[in-house]
C-alpha cells in the first residue's frame, strides 16, 4: 500500500486568501500556522509566540490534499474546483471529502459521488480554481 503524503492548506477569512506563512522574523515579520494533533490552530507571530485559536475563532477553512496531481502537476486539494475529461463527456466539479474519501459529484450515475481515486485511467483532470475563489 503506497503512503499518501498528509499536507493541508488553510484559506483565511479575514484576509480572502490562502495563509502563506511568512519567515522573516530577522526584520520583524513572522507569521506562521500549525495544526496541532488535536486538531487545534496555534498561530506564531514576531510579537506574540504562540496565539491559540480561541482567540481567533472561525477565521481559518482547513482543506485537505488528495495525495493526487491534476495534469499539469498541480496538487489537489478538497475545495478544487476540478474539470474532468472522461467517460465521453466534460464536466466541472468540486472535490469533497465525505463518508472516509474524497469524492467528486457526478451528475450523470445513479450516486452523485463518486471516490476521486475511482476515476477511470483515461480521465483527464484539470484543477480550475476552488471554492473560495470562484
Amino acid at each position: 500500500m503506497k503512503n499518501r503524503e498528509i499536507k493541508f492548506r488553510a484559506w483565511d477569512l479575514q484576509e480572502n486568501k490562502f495563509f502563506e506563512p511568512i519567515y522573516q522574523a530577522y526584520i520583524g515579520k513572522l507569521e506562521d500556522l500549525s495544526i496541532s494533533f488535536s486538531g487545534e490552530f496555534m498561530m506564531r507571530t514576531f510579537e506574540k509566540p504562540a496565539i491559540h485559536e480561541s482567540v481567533f475563532r472561525n477565521r481559518f477553512i482547513l482543506n485537505q490534499y488528495t495525495g493526487l496531481k491534476d495534469k499539469n502537476g498541480i496538487e489537489i486539494y478538497e475545495g478544487d474546483i476540478l474539470k474532468i475529461k472522461g467517460f465521453n463527456t466534460t464536466w466541472k466539479t468540486k472535490v469533497v471529502f465525505e463518508n472516509g474519501g474524497f469524492c467528486i459529484d457526478v451528475e450523470e450515475q445513479e450516486y452523485n459521488r463518486t471516490l476521486i481515486g475511482y476515476l477511470d485511467d483515461e480521465a483527464i483532470i484539470e484543477v480550475i480554481g476552488n471554492i473560495y475563489e470562484s
